[in-house]
């Protein structure tokens, strides 16, 4: 669905450039190995599916927000304007918050199950979490949107999780930028859309509608806020905007969305929109 806006190649030196010069070879051979034999399933699922994607359009997604900005809301809207102006069915992965790591309503038991796993535990599940969404088969469908994503984590795992911090291992900042240069790999026409709402709207909404495993303090709303607006100027995803849901209706948010996206389509999207909503 989204133009490719003449990105630049990825860096892999630049990308493992914080890490220490002796653990350097290592560690950048693997990564490098990783995104061969990706980029090599994509190009072959691409290949092979290339008579379908002539003909539908596919919407790659990337909403982030604070807790309470309004990213589920939101993307439910965006999915069924996508649905009906677009066609094909919208997957949506909404489910990067710990201890709600999954598409189907945990039980009581599931969430302190999980809730009380080790840092560590949590740290390899989502781990792997992440890299299973970056696999070919989410690329071969129609639409692929997540929330939160690699980003939640980069703001959230430090924050709150306990894992995750600068230099220790698994550093989500560090695996941030990797995960960004691998979307920019398998899927450059990814765009990266930043939720926010103010401090004070927030406040409104935790109070108004507070969430049963809410991660968000009231004491560090704008610290959080601060940590999203930071990874989306670090983001190596060229496509981006901003968005802004206080005082708004999630009508009036989704009217924006389509209005800012318009450049990121592609000339056949733009057709296919027109000929899917004239007149019967």
């Amino acid at each position: 669905m989204f133009r490719n806006q003449a990105l630049p190649p990825i860096d892999e030196e630049q990308l493992c450039s914080d890490l220490p010069p002796g653990k350097r070879p290592a560690q950048l051979s693997h990564y490098t190995c990783v995104r061969r034999i990706r980029r090599q399933s994509i190009s072959a699922s691409t290949n092979a599916g290339t008579s379908r994607s002539q003909k539908e359009a596919s919407v790659r997604l990337i909403l982030i927000g604070c807790e309470y900005a309004g990213t589920t809301t939101l993307i439910g809207k965006i999915g069924k304007w996508v649905e009906r102006a677009m066609g094909g069915r919208m997957g949506i992965h909404d489910h990067w918050k710990i201890p709600q790591v999954s598409h189907a309503p945990h039980t009581i038991e599931e969430n302190e199950a999980f809730l009380a796993l080790s840092p560590s535990l949590q740290e390899s599940f989502q781990r792997y979490h992440m890299g299973y969404h970056l696999s070919p088969s989410f690329y071969g469908d129609a639409h692929h949107t997540m929330v939160g994503f690699h980003i939640d984590e980069a703001v959230y795992a430090p924050l709150y999780y306990g894992y995750g911090g600068p230099g220790e291992y698994a550093d989500r900042e560090m695996h941030a930028r990797r995960t960004d240069g691998e979307i920019m790999e398998i899927a450059p026409d990814t765009v990266l859309v930043l939720l926010k709402a103010s401090p004070d709207a927030i406040r409104q909404r935790m109070k108004a509608d507070p969430h049963e495993y809410a991660l968000v303090k009231e004491k560090d709303i704008e610290l959080v806020l601060d940590m999203f607006a930071q990874q989306y100027e670090r983001s190596f995803i060229r496509n981006k905007f901003e968005l802004d849901s206080t005082g708004k209706t999630v009508e009036e948010t989704l009217a924006e969305f389509v209005e800012q996206v318009q450049p990121y389509l592609l000339e056949r999207d733009r057709l296919r929109i027109l000929t899917r909503n004239l007149p019967q």
